[in-house]
C-alpha cells in the first residue's frame, strides 16, 4: 500500500471515529487537549506513530 493511501485511509477511519464520539456526546477538542496534555508530542512519537 502506498503512502498516500494508507494516509486516506487513516484520515477516514479518524473522520469516522470522531463523528462517533460526537454523535454519543463527546467534546472532542477536550479529548484531544488532555490527550496531548497527558502524553506530550516530544516524549510519546513512539506511542503516536
Amino acid at each position: 500500500m502506498n503512502t498516500t493511501l494508507h494516509i486516506k485511509l487513516l484520515s477516514d477511519e479518524l473522520a469516522e471515529k470522531v463523528a462517533l464520539m460526537r454523535e454519543q456526546g463527546f467534546h472532542v477538542p477536550t479529548l484531544v487537549r488532555n490527550f496531548l496534555t497527558n502524553y506530550p508530542l516530544e516524549q510519546n512519537k513512539e506511542r503516536i506513530a
